[in-house]
């Protein structure tokens, strides 16, 4: 599925991760671990499509980035960010925007996002605004938006640092 080799990212004319061989099959899940500033985040942001590499490849289902339209493959993987980042407007908008995005009919949206919000016990919190969330609930949140889309790639950087661990 995510297949990368020779990658080098570079910030600011200085090389921050180098990857020389990494290959991720479809239903495999991976943990990428290391010490604060190891490139963790550098390369999640790299696998989706936001930081551009200096040198090396990475292929979605055989096929380059470089190939790939940029709408057409960010539709097939869905980011969860350290710090959720939710736009001004009711929990349940937020979980069901990206669907909204995808020209999803509004039955469907609002059953996903009731599924979701359930699942992330977020569905008591659907009629609040982003801004009136705690720091964990804001993260469930953002996790139940990217859940929604069922990406065929899902990529989280420290998804559950706000979480409470029963969640």
């Amino acid at each position: 599925m995510i297949e990368i080799s020779d990658l080098l990212i570079k910030r600011n004319g200085r090389s921050v991760l180098q990857v020389d061989s990494l290959h991720v099959k479809r239903g495999e899940t991976l943990a990428v671990v290391g010490p604060n500033g190891a490139g963790k985040s550098t390369l999640l942001l790299t696998l989706a499509h936001l930081l551009k590499p200096a040198k090396g490849e990475i292929k979605l289902h055989n096929k380059s980035l470089k190939d790939w339209n940029e709408l057409e493959y960010r539709r097939r993987i869905a980011f969860v960010f350290q710090d959720p980042l939710l736009m001004d407007m009711t929990v349940e908008q937020n979980i069901g925007l990206g669907l909204k995005f995808r020209g999803v009919e509004k039955e469907h949206i609002h059953t996903q996002v009731g599924k979701w919000s359930k699942s992330m016990g977020v569905d008591s919190l659907l009629g609040r605004r982003a801004g009136q969330l705690s720091g964990g609930e804001a993260q469930r949140v953002s996790l139940a938006r990217a859940f929604v889309l069922e990406p065929e790639l899902l990529l989280m950087d420290e998804p559950f640092s706000a979480v409470d661990p029963q969640t």
